[in-house]
């Protein structure tokens, strides 16, 4: 069964678009620096980063950048169908 991969993407525009609007009301957001009465609401320890660097055999570096490859070209793809999403968004919209 072949997908049509316009129609796919529309409706993964409208189905983001919705949880959008669904999470919006039903979440708070807090960040580390909100206070209530001066106080932090939630106190965390200081940021610890640690960087390990390690070295890939060529199998894992091969996996590794064919994964990589995939992904951005996975991502241009999907940046060539915003704004054709965004457009179609907006005339829903505006039936509505």
């Amino acid at each position: 069964m072949a997908i049509n991969m316009t129609l796919f993407l529309y409706f993964c525009c409208v189905l983001h678009s919705r949880l959008q609007k669904l999470l919006k009301h039903i979440s708070i957001r807090r960040l580390k620096f909100d206070q209530d009465e001066g106080k932090p609401l939630v106190k965390l320890p200081p940021r610890t980063v640690v960087i390990q660097e390690i070295e890939l055999s060529g199998e894992e570096r091969e996996l590794y950048d064919a994964m990589q490859n995939h992904g951005q070209l996975i991502i241009g793809r999907l940046e060539s169908f915003k704004p054709f999403c965004q457009e179609r968004l907006q005339s829903k919209q505006a039936q509505d």
